[in-house]
């Protein structure tokens, strides 16, 4: 039989259980850097609302394309961007490369 008396383990229970705790330590260490590696290169959406406009029901089925609706926001109006549909900034919208952006003007108040 492979079984000890509990008299026998137990001066060296502690030095036992110490070796297992640092070795699951490192386990979770190194799983909690696999995790945040992943997650550093997770991709989220964001998104960020131009203004919205009103219509009647007439107006609308008559839209045609060269028609325009005006949004109620002035061109330099700070506008919400949303990551994952929860507001997280404000910024100012323009062109880099020929390519619409946006210039984050500034960070909404973070969860603690």
């Amino acid at each position: 039989s492979s079984d000890l008396p509990y008299s026998t383990i137990e001066p060296i229970i502690g030095k036992l259980k110490a070796g297992f705790q640092s070795d699951q330590l490192e386990v979770d260490l190194a799983w909690v850097r696999r995790l945040r590696e992943r997650l550093a290169m997770a991709e989220v959406e964001c998104r960020v609302k131009l203004g919205e406009a009103t219509v009647t029901s007439r107006d609308f089925v008559n839209i045609k394309p060269g028609d325009v609706l005006t949004l109620g926001t002035d061109i330099s109006d700070e506008l919400m961007v949303t990551v994952g549909g929860v507001p997280k900034f404000m910024g100012v919208p323009g062109v880099v490369r020929g390519n619409k952006a946006i210039k984050i003007t500034r960070v909404l108040q973070r969860e603690t």
